[in-house]
């Protein structure tokens, strides 16, 4: 499957990153690495720029996305799915932020 489908696959989980990117888990098996910055727009994604905010990324087991609790503001998996390079979960993911 390539990145850009347009297929609904639930976040299962995620891991922040270096900067503004998260290592994400999908329900169909692969793994991505999606650079957030381009969705942190208006007042509730520029607080979302805040470190201390942005590591606070979960994901939303009902809608099956990412959310930021602390601001509401929460992304679409297929927008996420578009944004990422999907690769198989044993995939060695990236460096995470602190390592």
């Amino acid at each position: 499957m390539s990145a850009g489908t347009e297929e609904f696959v639930d976040v299962v989980t995620v891991t922040p990153l270096n900067g503004y990117r998260v290592r994400l888990g999908w329900a169909d098996g692969p793994a991505s690495t999606v650079d957030c910055e381009p969705f942190l727009v208006g007042e509730v994604g520029e607080r979302v720029r805040d470190p201390a905010v942005l590591a606070g990324v979960q994901v939303d087991p009902d809608a099956g996305t990412l959310v930021w609790t602390a601001t509401g503001l929460d992304i679409s998996p297929v927008a996420l799915r578009r944004a990422g390079q999907l690769e198989p979960a044993e995939a060695s993911p990236p460096t995470a932020a602190g390592s």
